[in-house]
C-alpha cells in the first residue's frame, strides 16, 4: 500500500531552518565551554553556563514537537525581566567563545530597569545578531553591545567594525533567504536575520539596522514600555 506525505508548506521549511539555526549557535556555545572545562575541569562557572546551554538546546528540541507554539502568540510565556541582567548574560556566553575579537558590553542605563518580553525569543534575537557580527567583522575588529534609553524604549544596540551593508541591501536585509553582496562571500542561507524580524514582530518590539557601507553595521533593538520595578 503506497502512503503519500502532505507537501511540506512554505511556513513549515522556514520554521524548521529557524531551528536548526538556533542549534547551530548554541552548539557553537556548548563547544566553546567544552573546550573551557577540558582546561581548567574546576572551574564551576564554566561548567554551569555548560549546563544552562544544554538545557536550552533540550527546549528547542521541544519547540520541534509543538511547531505550533511560535505561531500562536496566546500561548506565549511574556515574563518581567531586568534588561541589564538579560542581556549582559548572554554578552557573557559569547565572551566565552571569542577569540578573535575585541568584543564589550556597556550600559548607559544608571538605574534598574525592567521589561516584559518573551525571554527565548528575546534571548534568540540577540544571539542571531551576535552571530552574524562575529561571521561579518574581521579579525581584532571591535563588536560592542550597548544599552540606553530613548523616549519610553530601552534600545540594545549590537554594533560591529568593517565593512557595512549598502543602502540598497538594507531595505532586504529581513526578508528570508537575502543575501547581500558581502554576504555570498560567507556561508549562510539569509535565514537568522528574518527569524529576529518575525520575533520582534511578535512581541511588538522594533527591530532595524544602520550602516555606513565603508565602516560599521549597527542592529538596534527597541523595547517598549519599561518600568522600575
Amino acid at each position: 500500500m503506497l502512503c503519500f506525505q502532505e507537501p511540506v508548506t512554505k511556513e513549515a521549511k522556514e520554521h524548521i531552518s529557524s531551528i536548526f539555526h538556533r542549534m547551530q549557535t548554541s552548539l557553537s556555545i556548548i563547544a566553546g565551554y567544552a573546550d573551557l572545562i577540558c582546561l581548567d575541569p574546576q572551574d564551576e562557572n564554566n561548567r554551569n553556563t555548560l549546563h544552562q546551554e544544554i538545557k536550552y538546546l533540550s527546549s528547542l528540541f521541544t519547540r520541534i514537537q509543538n511547531a505550533n507554539a511560535l505561531q500562536n502568540q496566546e500561548n506565549q510565556s511574556y515574563q518581567k525581566v531586568s534588561i541589564t541582567s538579560f542581556i549582559k548574560n548572554i554578552y557573557e556566553k559569547f565572551s566565552s567563545i571569542n577569540k578573535h575579537h575585541e568584543f564589550s558590553f556597556s550600559s548607559e542605563i544608571q538605574h534598574e530597569i525592567f521589561v516584559k518580553i518573551l525571554p527565548t525569543e528575546c534571548e534568540e534575537i540577540t544571539r542571531i545578531l551576535l552571530d552574524n557580527a562575529f561571521k561579518y567583522t574581521l579579525p581584532k575588529n571591535k563588536i560592542k553591545i550597548t544599552l540606553s534609553l530613548s523616549d519610553k524604549n530601552v534600545i540594545v544596540s549590537i554594533r560591529n567594525e568593517g565593512v557595512g551593508i549598502s543602502r540598497e541591501d538594507q531595505k532586504y536585509i529581513f526578508d528570508m533567504f537575502f543575501r547581500g553582496k558581502i554576504e555570498n562571500k560567507v556561508l549562510g542561507w539569509g535565514i537568522g536575520l528574518s527569524i529576529a524580524k518575525s520575533f520582534a514582530d511578535l512581541q511588538g518590539l522594533t527591530l532595524e539596522v544602520q550602516s555606513d557601507e565603508k565602516s560599521y553595521v549597527d542592529f538596534l533593538l527597541a523595547i517598549p514600555n519599561y518600568s522600575l520595578s
